[in-house]
Protein backbone atom coordinates (compact mmCIF):
# COMPACT_ATOMS: atom_id res chain seq x y z
CA UNK A 1 0.00 0.00 0.00
CA UNK A 2 1.55 2.97 -1.12
CA UNK A 3 2.23 5.75 1.70
CA UNK A 4 0.59 9.00 2.91
CA UNK A 5 3.32 10.36 4.98
CA UNK A 6 6.79 10.09 3.48
CA UNK A 7 8.47 12.11 6.24
CA UNK A 8 10.61 9.32 7.65
CA UNK A 9 11.29 11.86 11.12
CA UNK A 10 7.31 11.80 11.92
CA UNK A 11 7.44 7.95 12.62
CA UNK A 12 11.19 8.61 14.15
CA UNK A 13 9.39 11.21 16.45
CA UNK A 14 6.10 9.44 16.99
CA UNK A 15 7.70 6.12 18.25
CA UNK A 16 9.91 8.04 20.89
CA UNK A 17 6.65 10.16 22.36
CA UNK A 18 7.85 13.38 20.95
CA UNK A 19 4.18 13.94 19.68
CA UNK A 20 4.28 17.83 19.35
CA UNK A 21 7.24 18.21 17.45
CA UNK A 22 5.92 15.30 14.96
CA UNK A 23 2.67 17.67 14.37
CA UNK A 24 4.67 20.47 13.27
CA UNK A 25 6.76 18.22 10.49
CA UNK A 26 5.02 18.49 7.08
CA UNK A 27 3.54 15.02 5.84
CA UNK A 28 6.14 14.82 2.60
CA UNK A 29 9.43 16.95 1.71
CA UNK A 30 11.15 17.83 -1.43
CA UNK A 31 13.83 14.96 -2.53
CA UNK A 32 17.25 17.32 -0.75
CA UNK A 33 18.90 16.48 -4.00
CA UNK A 34 16.68 18.47 -5.99
CA UNK A 35 16.83 21.65 -6.00
CA UNK A 36 16.77 24.17 -8.45
CA UNK A 37 15.72 23.98 -12.05
CA UNK A 38 15.98 19.91 -11.44
CA UNK A 39 13.80 20.77 -7.87
CA UNK A 40 11.44 22.69 -10.11
CA UNK A 41 11.29 20.19 -13.36
CA UNK A 42 10.85 17.43 -10.84
CA UNK A 43 7.99 19.19 -9.02
CA UNK A 44 6.25 19.48 -12.59
CA UNK A 45 6.35 16.25 -13.52
CA UNK A 46 6.45 12.79 -11.37
CA UNK A 47 6.73 14.88 -8.41
CA UNK A 48 3.65 16.69 -8.87
CA UNK A 49 1.62 15.09 -6.11
CA UNK A 50 4.30 14.96 -3.67
CA UNK A 51 5.20 18.93 -4.32
CA UNK A 52 1.14 19.56 -3.40
CA UNK A 53 1.69 18.33 0.33
CA UNK A 54 5.55 19.88 0.86
CA UNK A 55 3.91 22.47 3.01
CA UNK A 56 1.17 21.02 4.85
CA UNK A 57 2.03 19.85 8.63
CA UNK A 58 0.75 16.10 10.13
CA UNK A 59 -0.97 18.84 12.97
CA UNK A 60 -2.24 20.46 10.01
CA UNK A 61 -3.49 17.52 8.09
CA UNK A 62 -4.83 15.72 11.22
CA UNK A 63 -7.01 18.42 12.47
CA UNK A 64 -8.19 19.39 9.31
CA UNK A 65 -9.21 15.57 8.91
CA UNK A 66 -10.52 14.95 11.76
CA UNK A 67 -13.30 18.18 11.80
CA UNK A 68 -14.68 16.37 8.47
CA UNK A 69 -14.93 12.68 9.96
CA UNK A 70 -14.02 12.34 13.83
CA UNK A 71 -14.81 9.01 13.95
CA UNK A 72 -11.78 8.06 11.28
CA UNK A 73 -9.08 8.41 14.43
CA UNK A 74 -11.04 6.63 16.55
CA UNK A 75 -8.85 3.08 18.48
CA UNK A 76 -5.67 5.52 16.17
CA UNK A 77 -2.67 4.95 18.02
CA UNK A 78 -0.31 7.17 16.82
CA UNK A 79 3.01 5.39 17.59
CA UNK A 80 4.04 5.40 14.47
CA UNK A 81 3.48 7.00 10.79
CA UNK A 82 1.37 4.03 9.89
CA UNK A 83 -1.26 4.81 12.09
CA UNK A 84 -1.85 8.01 10.29
CA UNK A 85 -1.84 6.49 6.68
CA UNK A 86 -4.65 3.92 8.04
CA UNK A 87 -6.60 6.67 8.51
CA UNK A 88 -7.05 6.84 4.59
CA UNK A 89 -7.16 3.08 3.65
CA UNK A 90 -10.18 2.08 1.54
CA UNK A 91 -10.29 -0.45 4.14
CA UNK A 92 -11.60 0.98 6.77
CA UNK A 93 -14.19 3.15 4.24
CA UNK A 94 -15.43 -0.27 3.27
CA UNK A 95 -16.00 -0.61 6.55
CA UNK A 96 -17.95 2.13 7.10
CA UNK A 97 -20.13 1.67 3.88
CA UNK A 98 -20.21 -2.07 3.47
CA UNK A 99 -23.18 -2.15 0.83
CA UNK A 100 -20.93 -0.64 -1.70
CA UNK A 101 -18.49 -3.79 -1.70
CA UNK A 102 -21.25 -5.85 -2.73
CA UNK A 103 -22.53 -3.22 -5.73
CA UNK A 104 -21.96 -3.94 -9.53
CA UNK A 105 -18.52 -2.46 -11.10
CA UNK A 106 -21.11 0.75 -12.46
CA UNK A 107 -22.82 0.98 -9.40
CA UNK A 108 -19.61 0.97 -7.65
CA UNK A 109 -18.14 3.66 -9.94
CA UNK A 110 -21.32 6.04 -9.42
CA UNK A 111 -21.38 5.76 -5.65
CA UNK A 112 -17.49 6.60 -5.05
CA UNK A 113 -17.88 9.54 -7.50
CA UNK A 114 -20.81 10.43 -4.86
CA UNK A 115 -18.62 9.89 -1.63
CA UNK A 116 -15.68 11.60 -3.03
CA UNK A 117 -17.54 15.00 -4.27
CA UNK A 118 -18.47 14.57 -0.86
CA UNK A 119 -15.52 14.17 0.67
CA UNK A 120 -13.98 16.78 -1.44
CA UNK A 121 -16.85 19.55 -0.64
CA UNK A 122 -16.92 19.09 2.71
CA UNK A 123 -13.18 20.06 3.21
CA UNK A 124 -14.10 23.02 0.84
CA UNK A 125 -16.66 23.96 3.27
CA UNK A 126 -14.29 23.60 6.43
CA UNK A 127 -11.85 25.38 4.77
CA UNK A 128 -14.05 28.49 5.16
CA UNK A 129 -15.12 28.06 8.38
CA UNK A 130 -17.93 25.87 8.73
CA UNK A 131 -18.43 22.95 10.41
CA UNK A 132 -19.03 19.44 8.93
CA UNK A 133 -20.58 16.39 10.03
CA UNK A 134 -21.59 13.45 7.61
CA UNK A 135 -24.79 11.06 8.65
CA UNK A 136 -24.65 7.89 10.67
CA UNK A 137 -25.48 5.60 7.70
CA UNK A 138 -24.75 5.92 3.98
CA UNK A 139 -27.89 6.70 1.63
CA UNK A 140 -28.77 9.18 4.23
CA UNK A 141 -32.54 10.39 2.26
CA UNK A 142 -32.41 14.01 1.55
CA UNK A 143 -29.05 15.31 2.90
CA UNK A 144 -25.12 14.61 2.86
CA UNK A 145 -23.61 17.10 4.80
CA UNK A 146 -24.58 18.42 8.30
CA UNK A 147 -22.95 22.70 7.61
CA UNK A 148 -23.01 24.36 11.04
CA UNK A 149 -26.34 22.46 12.28
CA UNK A 150 -28.18 22.77 8.64
CA UNK A 151 -28.62 19.88 6.36
CA UNK A 152 -26.91 20.11 2.90
CA UNK A 153 -27.00 17.98 0.24
CA UNK A 154 -24.57 17.69 -2.18
CA UNK A 155 -24.80 17.02 -6.00
CA UNK A 156 -22.08 16.80 -8.34
CA UNK A 157 -23.44 15.98 -12.05
CA UNK A 158 -23.41 15.85 -15.68
CA UNK A 159 -26.50 16.73 -15.97
CA UNK A 160 -29.14 18.80 -14.04
CA UNK A 161 -32.05 16.05 -13.70
CA UNK A 162 -30.45 14.79 -10.12
CA UNK A 163 -30.27 18.42 -8.96
CA UNK A 164 -33.82 19.55 -10.08
CA UNK A 165 -35.20 15.65 -8.30
CA UNK A 166 -33.86 16.50 -5.32
CA UNK A 167 -35.55 20.49 -5.22
CA UNK A 168 -38.65 18.70 -6.13
CA UNK A 169 -38.55 16.42 -3.05
CA UNK A 170 -36.81 18.50 -0.87
CA UNK A 171 -37.44 21.87 -1.64
CA UNK A 172 -36.41 22.97 2.08
CA UNK A 173 -32.67 21.34 1.86
CA UNK A 174 -30.46 23.14 0.13
CA UNK A 175 -28.00 21.50 -2.42
CA UNK A 176 -24.82 22.44 -3.51
CA UNK A 177 -23.38 21.67 -7.07
CA UNK A 178 -20.96 21.18 -8.69
CA UNK A 179 -19.15 24.01 -11.53
CA UNK A 180 -20.35 22.44 -14.62
CA UNK A 181 -24.50 23.03 -13.58
CA UNK A 182 -23.98 26.82 -12.78
CA UNK A 183 -25.46 27.56 -16.48
CA UNK A 184 -28.40 25.13 -15.84
CA UNK A 185 -29.64 25.09 -12.08
CA UNK A 186 -27.07 28.41 -10.64
CA UNK A 187 -30.37 30.34 -10.46
CA UNK A 188 -32.23 28.35 -8.33
CA UNK A 189 -33.66 29.27 -5.23
CA UNK A 190 -31.57 26.91 -2.86
CA UNK A 191 -28.82 26.20 -5.11
CA UNK A 192 -25.17 26.90 -4.22
CA UNK A 193 -22.30 26.38 -6.80
CA UNK A 194 -19.10 25.56 -5.85
CA UNK A 195 -16.89 26.73 -8.44
CA UNK A 196 -14.04 24.12 -7.03
CA UNK A 197 -16.47 21.32 -7.57
CA UNK A 198 -15.78 20.11 -11.27
CA UNK A 199 -17.41 16.38 -11.97
CA UNK A 200 -14.72 15.28 -14.79
CA UNK A 201 -11.80 15.62 -12.29
CA UNK A 202 -14.12 13.88 -9.57
CA UNK A 203 -14.84 11.20 -12.14
CA UNK A 204 -11.13 10.87 -13.21
CA UNK A 205 -9.85 10.85 -9.72
CA UNK A 206 -12.04 8.26 -9.25
CA UNK A 207 -11.49 5.77 -11.86
CA UNK A 208 -7.54 6.10 -11.53
CA UNK A 209 -7.83 5.51 -8.53
CA UNK A 210 -9.88 2.31 -8.45
CA UNK A 211 -7.53 1.26 -11.68
CA UNK A 212 -4.35 2.12 -9.47
CA UNK A 213 -5.21 -0.62 -7.00
CA UNK A 214 -4.83 -4.25 -6.93
CA UNK A 215 -7.63 -5.24 -5.18
CA UNK A 216 -9.75 -3.36 -3.75
CA UNK A 217 -8.85 -3.70 -0.04
CA UNK A 218 -5.99 -2.08 -0.44
CA UNK A 219 -7.29 0.97 -2.61
CA UNK A 220 -6.86 4.26 -0.95
CA UNK A 221 -8.07 7.72 -1.53
CA UNK A 222 -5.36 10.35 -1.25
CA UNK A 223 -7.17 12.69 -3.19
CA UNK A 224 -10.00 13.12 -0.86
CA UNK A 225 -7.56 14.72 1.29
CA UNK A 226 -6.67 17.39 -1.58
CA UNK A 227 -9.44 19.14 0.42
CA UNK A 228 -7.07 20.06 3.08
CA UNK A 229 -3.95 20.57 1.19
CA UNK A 230 -5.35 22.83 -1.35
CA UNK A 231 -9.15 24.51 0.12
CA UNK A 232 -7.38 24.99 4.12
CA UNK A 233 -6.08 27.70 3.17
CA UNK A 234 -8.65 30.14 2.45
CA UNK A 235 -10.13 30.09 5.86
CA UNK A 236 -6.74 30.61 7.20
CA UNK A 237 -6.18 34.09 4.99
CA UNK A 238 -9.69 35.16 6.56
CA UNK A 239 -9.87 34.27 10.02
CA UNK A 240 -7.67 37.77 10.95
CA UNK A 241 -8.55 40.47 9.90
CA UNK A 242 -8.86 41.71 6.44
CA UNK A 243 -10.50 44.74 4.02
CA UNK A 244 -12.45 44.19 1.10
CA UNK A 245 -9.59 44.24 -1.17
CA UNK A 246 -7.94 41.65 -0.03
CA UNK A 247 -10.92 39.42 0.30
CA UNK A 248 -12.08 39.67 -2.93
CA UNK A 249 -8.48 39.09 -4.16
CA UNK A 250 -8.12 35.82 -2.97
CA UNK A 251 -11.42 34.06 -2.44
CA UNK A 252 -11.28 30.76 -4.45
CA UNK A 253 -10.50 27.79 -2.77
CA UNK A 254 -6.96 26.41 -4.22
CA UNK A 255 -7.29 22.82 -5.69
CA UNK A 256 -3.67 21.32 -5.92
CA UNK A 257 -2.52 18.30 -6.98
CA UNK A 258 -1.84 15.71 -10.32
CA UNK A 259 -5.38 13.86 -9.21
CA UNK A 260 -7.89 16.57 -9.00
CA UNK A 261 -6.64 18.60 -12.35
CA UNK A 262 -3.11 20.79 -10.93
CA UNK A 263 -5.41 24.28 -11.32
CA UNK A 264 -5.03 26.74 -8.72
CA UNK A 265 -8.42 29.30 -9.53
CA UNK A 266 -8.24 32.86 -8.49
CA UNK A 267 -11.90 34.49 -8.82
CA UNK A 268 -12.48 37.91 -7.92
CA UNK A 269 -15.59 40.91 -7.96
CA UNK A 270 -18.87 39.28 -8.31
CA UNK A 271 -17.22 35.35 -9.00
CA UNK A 272 -15.93 36.25 -5.41
CA UNK A 273 -19.09 36.78 -4.62
CA UNK A 274 -20.60 34.16 -5.92
CA UNK A 275 -18.56 32.38 -3.82
CA UNK A 276 -18.79 33.84 -0.30
CA UNK A 277 -22.14 34.98 -0.55
CA UNK A 278 -24.46 33.36 -3.19
CA UNK A 279 -26.03 34.71 -5.87
CA UNK A 280 -27.29 37.63 -4.27
CA UNK A 281 -24.16 38.41 -2.93
CA UNK A 282 -22.63 38.40 -6.71
CA UNK A 283 -24.90 41.07 -7.52
CA UNK A 284 -24.31 43.31 -4.07
CA UNK A 285 -20.52 42.76 -4.52
CA UNK A 286 -20.86 43.90 -8.08
CA UNK A 287 -22.36 47.13 -7.01
CA UNK A 288 -19.64 47.84 -4.55
CA UNK A 289 -18.02 50.36 -7.64
CA UNK A 290 -21.24 52.05 -8.15
CA UNK A 291 -21.57 52.69 -4.53
CA UNK A 292 -18.31 53.46 -3.96
CA UNK A 293 -18.62 56.26 -7.02
CA UNK A 294 -21.41 57.79 -4.95
CA UNK A 295 -19.77 58.18 -1.87
CA UNK A 296 -17.00 59.96 -3.09
CA UNK A 297 -18.94 61.82 -5.62
CA UNK A 298 -21.17 63.13 -3.06
CA UNK A 299 -17.60 64.63 -0.88
CA UNK A 300 -17.34 67.15 -3.97
CA UNK A 301 -20.85 68.43 -4.34
CA UNK A 302 -22.42 70.95 -1.12
CA UNK A 303 -23.50 68.59 1.91
CA UNK A 304 -27.16 70.05 0.93
CA UNK A 305 -27.62 67.81 -2.26
CA UNK A 306 -26.92 64.79 0.25
CA UNK A 307 -30.56 65.48 1.69
CA UNK A 308 -31.78 64.41 -1.45
CA UNK A 309 -30.92 60.80 -1.18
CA UNK A 310 -31.37 60.24 2.79
CA UNK A 311 -34.12 58.12 2.56
CA UNK A 312 -32.63 55.87 0.08
CA UNK A 313 -29.25 56.14 2.11
CA UNK A 314 -31.10 55.29 5.24
CA UNK A 315 -33.03 52.43 3.59
CA UNK A 316 -29.58 51.17 2.58
CA UNK A 317 -28.42 51.35 6.18
CA UNK A 318 -30.90 49.30 7.36
CA UNK A 319 -31.04 46.55 4.93
CA UNK A 320 -27.00 46.34 5.65
CA UNK A 321 -28.32 46.22 9.48
CA UNK A 322 -30.74 43.35 8.28
CA UNK A 323 -27.87 40.99 7.09
CA UNK A 324 -25.29 40.85 10.01
CA UNK A 325 -28.44 40.39 12.06
CA UNK A 326 -29.36 37.31 10.18
CA UNK A 327 -25.50 36.47 10.31
CA UNK A 328 -25.95 37.19 14.18
CA UNK A 329 -28.80 34.58 14.41
CA UNK A 330 -26.85 31.92 12.44
CA UNK A 331 -23.87 32.17 15.19
CA UNK A 332 -25.69 30.22 17.86
CA UNK A 333 -25.96 27.16 16.20
CA UNK A 334 -22.70 26.98 14.36
CA UNK A 335 -21.32 27.49 17.85
CA UNK A 336 -23.34 24.43 19.27
CA UNK A 337 -22.02 22.98 16.10
CA UNK A 338 -18.31 23.14 16.76
CA UNK A 339 -19.26 22.44 20.51
CA UNK A 340 -20.65 19.25 19.99
CA UNK A 341 -17.68 18.82 16.99
CA UNK A 342 -14.70 18.92 19.72
CA UNK A 343 -16.69 16.75 22.18
CA UNK A 344 -16.92 13.89 19.81
CA UNK A 345 -13.55 14.64 18.60
CA UNK A 346 -12.45 14.55 22.00
CA UNK A 347 -14.09 10.99 22.92
CA UNK A 348 -12.34 9.79 19.68
CA UNK A 349 -9.32 10.32 20.56
CA UNK A 350 -9.77 8.73 24.01
CA UNK A 351 -7.40 6.03 24.40
CA UNK A 352 -5.05 4.77 26.93
CA UNK A 353 -1.50 5.29 25.14
CA UNK A 354 0.64 9.15 25.52
CA UNK A 355 0.81 9.52 22.82
CA UNK A 356 -3.53 9.67 21.89
CA UNK A 357 -3.62 12.13 25.12
CA UNK A 358 -1.19 14.33 23.48
CA UNK A 359 -2.62 14.23 20.02
CA UNK A 360 -5.89 14.73 21.70
CA UNK A 361 -4.60 17.51 23.64
CA UNK A 362 -3.16 19.77 20.61
CA UNK A 363 -6.84 19.20 18.68
CA UNK A 364 -9.00 19.80 21.68
CA UNK A 365 -6.87 22.84 21.81
CA UNK A 366 -6.93 24.20 18.30
CA UNK A 367 -10.67 23.76 18.33
CA UNK A 368 -11.31 25.48 21.85
CA UNK A 369 -9.10 28.33 20.38
CA UNK A 370 -11.74 27.69 17.24
CA UNK A 371 -15.03 28.44 19.13
CA UNK A 372 -14.16 31.28 20.60
CA UNK A 373 -13.20 32.53 17.84
CA UNK A 374 -16.43 32.44 16.65
CA UNK A 375 -17.81 33.89 19.88
CA UNK A 376 -16.08 36.51 19.06
CA UNK A 377 -17.72 37.01 15.46
CA UNK A 378 -21.10 36.80 17.23
CA UNK A 379 -20.27 39.41 19.27
CA UNK A 380 -18.71 41.42 16.32
CA UNK A 381 -21.72 41.24 14.15
CA UNK A 382 -24.13 42.12 17.02
CA UNK A 383 -22.01 45.35 17.34
CA UNK A 384 -22.20 46.19 14.01
CA UNK A 385 -25.81 46.51 13.68
CA UNK A 386 -25.30 49.32 16.40
CA UNK A 387 -23.37 51.58 14.21
CA UNK A 388 -25.01 54.02 12.02
CA UNK A 389 -21.16 56.11 11.89
CA UNK A 390 -19.80 55.38 8.44
CA UNK A 391 -21.14 56.60 5.16
CA UNK A 392 -22.54 53.13 3.03
CA UNK A 393 -20.09 52.43 1.30
CA UNK A 394 -17.80 52.27 4.26
CA UNK A 395 -20.08 50.40 6.13
CA UNK A 396 -20.51 47.87 2.66
CA UNK A 397 -17.34 47.07 3.23
CA UNK A 398 -17.38 46.28 6.84
CA UNK A 399 -20.49 44.26 6.66
CA UNK A 400 -19.13 41.65 3.78
CA UNK A 401 -16.11 41.51 5.72
CA UNK A 402 -17.50 40.89 8.81
CA UNK A 403 -19.94 38.37 7.65
CA UNK A 404 -17.30 36.54 5.60
CA UNK A 405 -14.77 36.17 8.34
CA UNK A 406 -17.65 34.88 10.38
CA UNK A 407 -17.73 32.13 7.60
CA UNK A 408 -22.00 32.26 7.64
CA UNK A 409 -22.67 30.22 4.54
CA UNK A 410 -24.95 31.79 1.64
CA UNK A 411 -27.88 30.15 2.77
CA UNK A 412 -28.97 31.91 5.81
CA UNK A 413 -28.52 35.52 3.76
CA UNK A 414 -30.07 35.42 0.35
CA UNK A 415 -33.36 37.38 1.59
CA UNK A 416 -31.84 39.77 3.04
CA UNK A 417 -29.01 39.93 0.45
CA UNK A 418 -31.85 40.53 -2.06
CA UNK A 419 -33.59 43.31 0.36
CA UNK A 420 -30.19 45.42 0.06
CA UNK A 421 -29.76 45.19 -3.57
CA UNK A 422 -33.05 46.60 -4.90
CA UNK A 423 -32.28 49.53 -1.92
CA UNK A 424 -28.84 50.10 -3.06
CA UNK A 425 -30.22 50.40 -6.80
CA UNK A 426 -32.78 52.51 -6.08
CA UNK A 427 -29.72 54.24 -3.52
CA UNK A 428 -28.08 54.56 -6.65
CA UNK A 429 -30.53 56.18 -9.10
CA UNK A 430 -31.75 58.62 -6.66
CA UNK A 431 -27.68 59.70 -6.55
CA UNK A 432 -27.70 59.80 -10.05
CA UNK A 433 -30.82 61.47 -10.54
CA UNK A 434 -29.74 64.21 -8.17
CA UNK A 435 -26.09 64.46 -9.40
CA UNK A 436 -24.82 63.42 -6.52
CA UNK A 437 -22.65 60.84 -7.41
CA UNK A 438 -20.02 59.79 -10.56
CA UNK A 439 -21.67 57.05 -11.29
Amino acid sequence: MAKFITNQRIDFLLKHGRVEEALCEPVKQFDPQRDGVAGFVWSRTSGAEEAAYAGLTLGKFLYEYVLIDPEVVRGVEFARAADVDSVLSFARFADTKADLTGASLDGLHANLQGYVAEQIEAHHLAAQGHDVLFPDTPNNPGWDLMVDGHPFQVKCLAVPGGVLEHLHHYPDIPVIVNSELSNQVGDHAGVYVDPELHHDAIRHATYEALDRGRELADFEIPWISLGVSGAANLYYIFSNDTDLGAMLASTATDTIGRTIGGTTGKYAGATAGLIMFGPAGAIVVGLIGAIGGAAAGRQAVAKGRRLFVIDEESAVRSRLRRVVEAAAEAMPSKIQAWTHKSQLVSDSLAGPTANQAKVRSAISRRLSDQIEYWRRKKAELETFTRDNADDPRSLLDRMLCLVHRASVHPHHLQEPMKELTQKMQEYLEECKRFRTAQC
